[in-house]
């Protein structure tokens, strides 16, 4: 699980080392992340989760990343 390193294909390239084949990458984000979702490089994806924080009056999404 990861907050605040960057944008998703930034991620998704510095943690791969760290994901076992089945994996997932767990990040927090803001508003909708559509323009880094498809920017992610081949072979990743993501599916968007909203959520709703209590408390707390802004969007947020979890971005569950898969790739290998």
């Amino acid at each position: 699980v990861i907050r605040a390193v960057g944008p998703l294909g930034e991620l998704a390239r510095r943690c791969r080392h760290l994901v076992r084949r089945g994996g997932r990458i767990l990040a927090l984000k803001g508003r909708r992340p559509d323009d880094e979702v498809a920017a992610l490089p081949a072979p990743w994806r993501a599916e968007l989760i909203p959520l709703a924080v209590p408390e707390v009056d802004a969007e947020r999404h979890l971005a569950v990343l898969r790739g290998r």
